[in-house]
């Protein structure tokens, strides 16, 4: 009995070495197989490269672009350029909307104002390099939803200034700088974004107290 339970598991054991062994050298061969491009991969370009957030100067020398997609309908690209108007050079983050199927993309704003408006103004208080921004897609079927956010000042600028969500104890000092985010939809047909929320502070929220050390209330990206 014993003889034959040791034969089983070796047949066992040498069936399974030998499996693994094919299946490591089938893994080698497609780790090896490299596609010289989208031709050679059976895909098909079905947007032209192009250039987004182009200005006539160099642009933010901490650009980090980021991406996601929302619902399985468009895919969105965060970056950080200038604000408006063209000769400011403070920081302002931007997005672009390329519906899945293709077409043309369309521009949009991370922070609008509380009067529902797209803000195209300097956004950051203390500094015009600071964190890249980033964006995130609710990536469900037919979703419509995300949200957009940077190292941020909205307490700082009028088109903020709707309620008191910026005057309820934690003192974010005339320059300091934070984690503000927004939440917004999306048509997927028009590519117009509408707000869901006014631009908050994502991580102090509605703290009645507190004193930072400086400016850097918080980090972002």
């Amino acid at each position: 009995m014993n003889t034959k339970t040791s034969s089983w598991k070796k047949c066992g054991l040498a069936t399974l070495v030998s499996a693994a062994a094919f299946f490591m050298v089938d893994l080698t061969a497609v780790a090896q197989t490299v596609p010289e491009g989208i031709k050679s991969a059976g895909l098909k370009r079905i947007v032209p490269d192009k250039t987004v957030f182009e200005t006539d100067t160099a642009n933010q020398n901490n650009w980090e672009p980021f991406a996601s997609v929302i619902g399985n309908s468009t895919f969105v690209v965060e970056a950080n350029t200038f604000a408006d108007p063209e000769d400011d050079y403070n920081q302002r983050y931007v997005l672009v909307f390329q519906p899945v199927a293709g077409g043309t993309a369309k521009f949009g704003e991370v922070f609008f104002g509380d009067n529902g408006k797209p803000y195209t103004g300097q956004i950051n208080g203390s500094r015009q390099n600071g964190n890249p921004g980033r964006v995130a897609g609710d990536t469900r079927p037919g979703a419509v939803n995300f949200i957009a956010g940077g190292e941020a000042s909205p307490h700082m600028f009028d088109e903020f200034q709707s309620d008191d969500r910026w005057d309820l104890g934690v003192d974010r000092l005339d320059d300091g700088r934070y984690g503000a985010v927004q939440t917004y939809s999306l048509d997927p047909g028009t590519l117009k974004q509408t707000p869901l929320s006014n631009a908050i502070d994502a991580i102090n929220g509605r703290l009645d107290e507190g004193d930072p050390p400086g400016n850097q209330i918080g980090r972002f990206g």
